[in-house]
Parts: C-alpha cells; sequence; structure tokens
C-alpha cells in the first residue's frame, strides 16, 4: 500500500511553496501596475502575457518527464494554470490601486 500520508506531506510542502511565490508575484505585479498607471501606459500588455505562457510550456518540455503525450499535456495545463495566475495578479493590482495600497 503506498504511503498517502507522506505523499499528501510532500504535496503540502509544494502547495506552502507555491503560495509563498504567487504572493510574490502579485506583489511584484501589483508595483508594475502601480507604475505604469502613474505614467499614464496601458496596464494590460497581451504579448508579455503570450510570451511568459509561451516560457513556462517550454519550461515543461526543458524540465518535464514523460512521453511526447504526457508532455504535450502538462505543458497546456502549465499555460492554463499561469493564465489564471496572469488574470489574478491583474485583477490584484487592480484592486490595490482602487484602495490605494
Amino acid at each position: 500500500m503506498p504511503d498517502f500520508i507522506s505523499q499528501r506531506k510532500g504535496i503540502d510542502k509544494v502547495d506552502e511553496q507555491i503560495t509563498k511565490l504567487l504572493l510574490s508575484r502579485m506583489e511584484l505585479a501589483r508595483q508594475i501596475i502601480a507604475d505604469k498607471k502613474a505614467a499614464g501606459l496601458q496596464v494590460r500588455n497581451v504579448p508579455r502575457e503570450k510570451e511568459i505562457i509561451t516560457h513556462v510550456s517550454g519550461l515543461v518540455s526543458l524540465r518535464g518527464t514523460g512521453s511526447a503525450e504526457d508532455l504535450n499535456v502538462k505543458a497546456r495545463l502549465v499555460s492554463d494554470v499561469f493564465e489564471g495566475i496572469i488574470s489574478a495578479s491583474r485583477e490584484y493590482g487592480d484592486w490595490c490601486t482602487r484602495i490605494r495600497l
């Protein structure tokens, strides 16, 4: 029988690391959004968002393991996650500027 308790503890540790990194990323995005708004620049940069998605998808191929099909599925899922992260970062930055954080 697999050691689910140990495996779940491993997932919990990864989740803690991911959360810490997401909070750092959102703070950086907040700063960028505030600076762009102060400079009168458009906040959303679709080419940059696409660049990020392409980059992280490529990391799956470079660092991932598995069959080509498996890597394609992982790359698509990573892309989906990062689209959500980018959207959440933008939403947080907008919220912060509305309440003047």
